[in-house]
């Protein structure tokens, strides 16, 4: 039996359109349901509480004595606590309720450890940024320590960033080249505090010295990332920003990701015919320990509306 999540609020509106977009984000992972009273004598309402396996409510719910009988049957999220889920947007609700619920989903949500590392393939750079953006604020909302490796040509970074002079990206991976890596424990050393919340390196002077680098020391790298991550005892994400990287490089370190997210072009021209044919290529190439995301938004917008998991191949 899939987890029940109820939706509890007196906007009835609000809660439908929440509902609607919700389930088409679930699939098959979990159902939804919709209470718009506080108290219910209604037999199906309390059914609906005492089967649910994750509330939704209003903060201003809390103290009231009418709601403290729920929350003996199910953990709860308030819709108006940080990071504030009324107004986050479906795809991030989705999130932070699987993250809630992920012992009772089973597959990846429930077995993935402490540190997952993903990358994006998207044909435009407006998609590429979405994509990033749209990762990136979803796990530090949902409390995740994350680390921003770019490998993609440094003039397309939108944040700003700092370069050497010393214990740069570059620096670590000339040392990674020549038989010395440092051990995997002390690469903190090598991050700092982006201003934005999250950790990343300093990066080369040359605009392409990451892209250009070779394949084999391109995986020896996020393999280093991966094993500080999991090093840890804090739940970690690693982001391979890996926008207009060679999709033979790219199909490479995806394959040593736990998840990979892609945006499928929705035009019809020869090149969206190519792109759609190359993404096909590389999702059949992606071991069946990664999850695959497909996001879908405004082609020319800079902000992604839906995003669903794709069952490997089969939808493509």
């Amino acid at each position: 039996m899939k987890p029940l999540i109820l939706l509890m609020d007196e906007d009835q509106a609000f809660m439908e359109r929440v509902a609607s977009r919700l389930t088409r984000l679930a699939g098959q992972d979990y159902g939804i349901s919709i209470q718009t009273q506080l108290v219910s004598q209604d037999s199906r309402d309390k059914s609906l509480r005492d089967q649910a396996s994750l509330l939704l409510a209003p903060s201003s719910w809390k103290e009231r004595p009418a709601f403290q009988a729920c929350l003996k049957s199910a953990p709860v999220l308030y819709w108006d606590d940080p990071p504030a889920l009324r107004f986050s947007g479906a795809p991030l609700l989705d999130q932070a309720i699987r993250e809630r619920i992920k012992d009772k989903l089973g597959g990846l949500e429930a077995d993935q450890g402490l540190a997952r590392m993903g990358c994006q393939l998207a044909f435009s750079e407006a998609a590429g940024q979405a994509l990033t953006a749209h990762l990136m604020a979803r796990e530090m909302a949902l409390g995740k320590r994350l680390i921003y490796l770019p490998i993609k040509p440094l003039y397309k970074i939108s944040d700003p960033f700092r370069r050497g002079p010393e214990a740069s990206l570059g620096d670590l991976l000339c040392l990674m080249a020549s038989g010395n890596p440092p051990p995997a424990r002390e690469l903190g050393l090598w991050l700092y505090l982006h201003e934005k919340g999250y950790f990343t390196f300093r990066l080369p002077e040359r605009a392409d010295d990451l892209t250009a680098c070779d394949l084999a020391l391109l995986k020896d790298l996020v393999g280093l990332v991966k094993a500080y991550a999991a090093s840890g005892s804090e739940p970690t994400v690693i982001w391979i920003d890996s926008q207009d990287l060679p999709l033979e490089k790219l199909s490479a370190l995806a394959g040593l990701c736990d998840f990979v997210y892609v945006h499928v072009p929705q035009e019809e021209s020869s090149a969206a015919r190519l792109a759609k044919r190359e993404l096909s290529l590389f999702l059949a190439q992606l071991p069946s320990s990664c999850a695959i995301y497909e996001a879908s938004g405004k082609s020319g917008g800079l902000y992604i509306d839906r995003v669903r998991r794709l069952d490997h191949v089969a939808h493509l």
